[in-house]
């Protein structure tokens, strides 16, 4: 079971968060960190994520990339995205779900968008023959019958975004939570 969870930059900060908090209430993820903390944070060159399971630590983190994820509800696992253009999971498929152990269990690939801001929109196919499709992050969340879900945010067209709920033991994209123009 992961038993910590950590943003991390290349200039030494790092923010640890506390995994009895519900986070799919809106909880500001950085409550309690001073401002020139946040600053340094949101202003370094390379941001990524760490995990602990008992001793062990599995960090992530790439020079000049801003890797992001979070825990699965359950702390089984780590969702984990990774920028548009990453050089090893690039876009439609810059997600990955590791085990708590830092294997890949499943490389995710973005699923067509559902929400109403997508109807109608022809997805534009970017330089590469690939939909400009892209993952954007991932949150716990809570779904029609209000259970706390893991949800991914979905970016198309890079200015639109859903939020879908995420099944990460199939892999699998459930309906749409919200929709936003960003």
């Amino acid at each position: 079971m992961i038993t910590g969870f950590h943003y991390i930059t290349d200039n030494d900060i790092e923010l640890a968060l506390d995994l009895s908090k519900d986070y799919s209430r809106g909880i500001d993820m950085l409550e309690g960190v001073n401002h020139p903390t946040r600053t340094k944070y949101f202003t370094a060159p390379s941001k990524g994520i760490k995990w602990l399971v008992g001793e062990k630590e599995y960090t992530l983190i790439d020079a000049g990339m801003n890797i992001t994820g979070f825990v699965t509800p359950d702390r089984t696992m780590m969702v984990v995205v990774y920028p548009y253009d990453h050089p090893q999971y690039p876009s439609p498929g810059n997600a990955v779900i590791y085990n708590e152990d830092g294997t890949i269990y499943k490389q995710l690939s973005c699923p067509n968008p559902i929400s109403e801001l997508a109807k109608g929109k022809d997805i534009v196919m970017n330089a590469t023959g690939s939909m400009l499709l892209f993952f954007g992050g991932v949150v716990w969340d809570r779904n029609q019958k209000n259970e706390v879900v893991m949800a991914i945010n979905i970016g198309f067209e890079l200015e639109y975004y859903e939020r879908r709920e995420l099944n990460y033991i199939t892999g699998e994209y459930g309906g749409c939570l919200r929709s936003w123009r960003q």
